[in-house]
C-alpha cells in the first residue's frame, strides 16, 4: 500500500465513463483539499470502477462520488438512481465471482 489520492482515482475514472454515449449525469466529489488514502492505487481503481460500471448497467441516469475524510478513515460513497439489485442477488453480493 501507499498514499493514494483518492479524489485523483475518482475524477480519473469519470473522465472515462464520461467518455461513453450513455446518457448518465455523472458528478464526481465537490473541490476540497485532498484525501489520501493508505492504499493500492490499482485495486482502489478497480473497485471503484466496478461499482460505476455497476451503476451504469442498472441504466442509472445519475451517478454521484464523493469522498470524506475522517479520524484514521476516508469514506467513499457512490449513490446512483439505478434499478438496483435484485432482492433474489442481496445475499450473495460480497461473494466474489
Amino acid at each position: 500500500p501507499e498514499p493514494v489520492a483518492v479524489g485523483a482515482v475518482i475524477e480519473e475514472l469519470l473522465r472515462l465513463e464520461r467518455l461513453g454515449d450513455a446518457p448518465i449525469d455523472w458528478q464526481g466529489p465537490a473541490a476540497t483539499a485532498p484525501v489520501h488514502a493508505w492504499a493500492r492505487r490499482a485495486e482502489l481503481r478497480d473497485v471503484l470502477l466496478n461499482l460505476l460500471e455497476n451503476a451504469r448497467l442498472a441504466q442509472a441516469g445519475r451517478i454521484a462520488v464523493d469522498v470524506q475524510a475522517g479520524e484514521g478513515a476516508v469514506r467513499i460513497t457512490v449513490r446512483d438512481d439505478g434499478s438496483g439489485i435484485a432482492p433474489g442477488d442481496l445475499a450473495r453480493v460480497f461473494e466474489p465471482h
